[in-house]
């Protein structure tokens, strides 16, 4: 048998690494270039929004480092601790004087001044336990199933109350990604998909702004200053600045 050539997967780890790179780089200028004029007006420094995301950018490569430091079977162990422990969290959202409101929607925890978003790491979390959930399903008891898939799904009724369909819909996603690629039953996995679907549309369709922002698609001209002026905008920005577009620092 052939040995193992460790090159084979160094190639795509240092496509990824680029790529990575690269997107930050570009987001980085872009952030400067969106906010420089608004910036010096509000603050009067032009490089306010790049300095104060370059900082959050370092502290997010330094955890990075961290965790690439730290074995994978360290994060399944305690997975199912950091998953309970984001649920708390996300409850907590609801709590007067622990959660805040913002635009009418319960998504933010203040922490000691430091605010954090609940939303954000139940997406990973999720895969933490569910991964193994649905590979290991048939050697769990009956008991145990429920209490995990309660665990599983609950943060969708939360998600949903906040409201946050964005991460809903990401949470879903994951969830039947993850149960899809695992050895779990094939007939439970398209009945819990189907029930899922079936669910989900009447809730998307509960919300005025969720069918707004939907038919927004359809005809953005129907309301310009609302629903539909994010679709208009990056309309005019194509019109304008075609596939390069004009330039750093001409984007205002």
């Amino acid at each position: 048998m052939d040995s193992f050539d460790s090159s084979e997967l160094d190639r795509p780890l240092k496509f990824f690494l680029v790529s990575v790179s690269l997107l930050v780089l570009l987001g980085l200028m872009m952030v400067y270039s969106a906010s420089y004029i608004y910036a010096k007006d509000i603050y009067g420094n032009s490089a306010y929004y790049f300095i104060k995301q370059s900082v959050f950018l370092s502290i997010s490569l330094a955890l990075a480092f961290v965790m690439s430091k730290t074995k994978i079977s360290f994060w399944f162990k305690y997975g199912w601790s950091l998953h309970i422990l984001t649920i708390i969290l996300l409850i907590g959202t609801f709590i007067p004087g622990l959660g805040s409101v913002v635009k009418g929607a319960n998504r933010w925890v203040n922490l000691g001044g430091f605010g954090i978003q609940p939303g954000e790491l139940i997406k990973y979390t999720c895969l933490l336990v569910a991964v193994p959930f649905f590979e290991e399903f048939s050697k769990v008891q009956k008991r145990d199933r429920i209490i995990y898939s309660v665990l599983l799904t609950l943060p969708l009724l939360l998600l949903i109350m906040q409201p946050d369909f964005g991460t809903f819909s990401i949470y879903f996603i994951l969830l039947s990604c993850a149960c899809f690629m695992s050895s779990f039953p094939r007939k439970y996995f398209y009945t819990a998909l189907v029930t899922g679907i079936l669910i989900l549309i009447p809730t998307l369709l509960a919300s005025p702004y969720r069918v707004r922002r939907l038919f927004s698609y359809l005809d953005p001209w129907k309301n310009p200053k609302t629903s539909g002026f994010q679709i208009i905008q990056s309309y005019l920005a194509f019109a304008n600045g075609s596939l390069f577009g004009t330039g750093l620092g001409n984007s205002n």
